[in-house]
C-alpha cells in the first residue's frame, strides 16, 4: 500500500468509536477488491483491520487479511481496538 494514497481518517478522538464514515468504508471496500494479496500471506484479502495508532503515532495502521487469518485474529483485533471491514 502506498501511504500517500491511503484515505485520510479522522483521529480516533474525532470519530465515533468503531466506525468510520460511509465514504471511508466504501473506499476501504474498493481497496480490498483491487488488492492482489493480503499482508499475511499470498491469498487475496477479504478484510482490512485498522489498528489504532500507537501513543506517539498519528495514523491508523492498516492490515489486509485473508479470510483464514482474519478469522483466527478476531479476538486479538478486538482486544487491540481495531476497526475491521470485511467484503460482503
Amino acid at each position: 500500500m502506498n501511504p500517500s494514497t491511503a484515505p485520510q481518517v479522522a483521529p480516533q478522538s474525532e470519530r465515533t468509536p468503531g466506525q468510520l464514515g460511509v465514504a471511508d468504508a466504501a473506499e476501504w471496500f474498493t481497496r480490498l477488491q483491487v488488492a492482489e494479496r493480503a499482508c499475511c500471506c499470498p491469498a487475496r484479502p477479504v478484510m482490512v483491520a485498522l489498528l489504532p495508532p500507537p501513543q506517539d503515532g498519528t495514523e491508523l495502521v492498516e492490515v489486509f487479511l485473508c479470510g483464514h487469518h482474519g478469522r483466527r485474529s478476531q479476538a486479538s483485533l478486538a482486544a487491540a481496538g481495531a476497526l475491521v471491514y470485511q467484503l460482503p
